[in-house]
């Protein structure tokens, strides 16, 4: 699935794959009906500026033709409670800056842009970084 969807930036068949081999992800599948129609990986940053915990989504992927049904808001929303369960502080992410949908996507779920990244994808697109804060020291000290 990933080969499929993010062709256009780069191998991410094979990158995808050894980010899983690495076992320093989490990855959620989603299914319809047994089949998988969705993917979420996240991985672990040693530590932002500020010391808190923060994740990066590193993917996030639905098949083509179950685009648009809400199975990419419900992967995300997951990925974000077992990021919150694990004591991280905050999620960070990127995606192409002509990548409208999975921006819309993102600043629905209350992502905020963090700047653009130059050529940060192996074929040579731009990325916006966003980031959300997942977890209030205030509540959770």
């Amino acid at each position: 699935m990933s080969g499929k969807v993010f062709s256009l930036y780069g191998p991410y068949r094979e990158m995808v794959s050894e980010w899983l081999a690495s076992g320093m992800t989490a990855t959620l599948i989603a299914l319809i009906d047994g089949s998988p129609v969705g993917f979420a990986m996240v991985g672990r940053l040693v530590r932002e500026p500020q010391g808190q915990a923060v994740c990066e989504l590193l993917a996030i992927a639905v098949e083509p033709d179950r685009q648009q049904m809400g199975i990419g808001r419900r992967l995300l929303k997951e990925i974000e409670r077992r990021a919150e369960q694990m004591g991280e502080a905050a999620l960070l992410l990127h995606t192409a800056v002509a990548n409208l949908p999975a921006q819309k996507l993102f600043s629905k779920a209350g992502y905020r842009p963090g700047g653009i990244k130059k050529k940060f994808y192996p074929a040579g697109q731009d990325a916006l970084m966003m980031f959300k804060k997942i977890k209030d020291s205030a509540k959770h000290p």
